[in-house]
């Protein structure tokens, strides 16, 4: 099954918790506070832009998302800290 297709699935039956274990690469890597839903969004976009073909191709997707979110989370962090010490 597609990354996209099992994202959605799991999306659709846990509405309720936070964002989705998406076996075999457990879950998310969110921080307190951050938002699960835009999370997994950014991929779901990812999977169904790259068509993952294997397993191989799955776990580079999550890579590039894990590698994104933490790049988005540094610099967020990154103004927030000059903000309050300028």
């Amino acid at each position: 099954m597609p990354m996209a297709a099992r994202v959605r699935r799991i999306k659709d039956a846990k509405k309720t918790e936070s964002s989705a274990a998406l076996p075999p690469f457990g879950p998310a890597p969110l921080l307190k506070g951050e938002d699960a839903v835009a999370y997994d969004d950014l991929l779901a976009r990812v999977s169904a832009g790259v068509k993952p073909a294997d397993i191989i191709e799955e776990m580079w997707v999550r890579d590039v998302v894990d590698l994104t979110w933490e790049i988005v989370r540094y610099r967020r962090l990154k103004a927030a800290f000059i903000n309050a010490n300028a």
